[in-house]
């Protein structure tokens, strides 16, 4: 393992709140059971709510506040300590704790331990999924880093579908990304509010299609090399759909029937295009 400046959560969903997400205490541990290490430099969020729920308070020691989101910004979102400069934390494992005056459904459910050397290129160090809380109850998590050549899930560079000519089912969910998989010439003038270590100045964009046809799906954003949702997006009866202030991934792009009778669609390996 190694050391670095910035550590961080990047949770991707929690279990089911549309307001808030929140956590009580973050920990990160030079070593099992160890103490604190985040200690010295500066808590940081992609948002809070008011001045009492502020990220500073998952780093206080107290069980009994709580860091929570901004209204507007609650997922995916990011909790996160800068060291300082020309400090840095070798983190063995991460121990979280939440609050009874949260919700319930607010917890986080799946997230990932990020680093970073500059506050701006982040590194996926590790990754749960499905985790559940118990109000009160500290959480340890080995933070041994996941292997380089971990695979996650199988993937396919191309849509994974039923024939269209088979009289059987319904027909299949495609994508189409136009410009190949990149889209094209997209433009934006503002820098984004919401900072995580998934964002950046690139986008995808594509539309969803049966038979040829828009039709209105589930698309999900997952990076490539943890597995973690980064952003999802329900498309309207035109199909289109666009991830703007994303990273360089690589990304997976799957489409989604929600009600079960399409296959999804996956897209892996796929190269965003860079907002102009």
């Amino acid at each position: 393992m190694a050391a670095h400046r910035f550590w961080g959560l990047h949770i991707s969903s929690n279990w089911g709140d549309n307001n808030y997400t929140s956590l009580a205490e973050l920990i990160l541990a030079p070593s099992a059971g160890g103490a604190q290490g985040a200690v010295g430099g500066t808590a940081i969020a992609s948002s809070f709510r008011t001045s009492t729920e502020s990220p500073d308070k998952a780093f206080d020691g107290s069980p009994t506040t709580s860091w929570r989101t901004d209204y507007t910004f609650n997922i995916p979102s990011f909790i996160g300590y800068d060291m300082g400069a020309g400090n840095s934390l070798d983190v063995a494992e991460v121990r979280m704790t939440v609050y009874s005056g949260m919700s319930a459904n607010s917890y986080p459910r799946n997230f990932a331990l990020m680093y970073s050397d500059d506050g701006v290129d982040w590194s996926v160090h590790r990754a749960w999924g499905d985790q559940a809380f118990s109000t009160g109850v500290e959480r340890a998590f080995d933070a041994t880093p996941i292997p380089a050549n971990q695979v996650y899930s199988r993937v396919l560079k191309e849509p994974a579908r039923r024939n269209d000519q088979a009289n059987v089912g319904s027909p299949t969910l495609r994508m189409t990304m136009p410009f190949g998989l990149m889209g094209g010439g997209l433009h934006h003038h503002t820098a984004p509010r919401l900072m995580t270590p998934f964002t950046g100045n690139y986008f995808i964009q594509g539309t969803t299609t049966a038979l040829g046809e828009p039709i209105a799906r589930r698309v999900d954003l997952v990076d490539q090399r943890s597995g973690q949702l980064a952003r999802q997006a329900f498309t309207g009866p035109d199909g289109a759909f666009l991830f703007d202030y994303i990273g360089p991934g690589p990304w997976s792009v799957i489409g989604v029937d929600v009600s079960a009778e399409q296959n999804s669609v996956i897209y892996a390996h796929v190269t965003p295009s860079p907002m102009t």
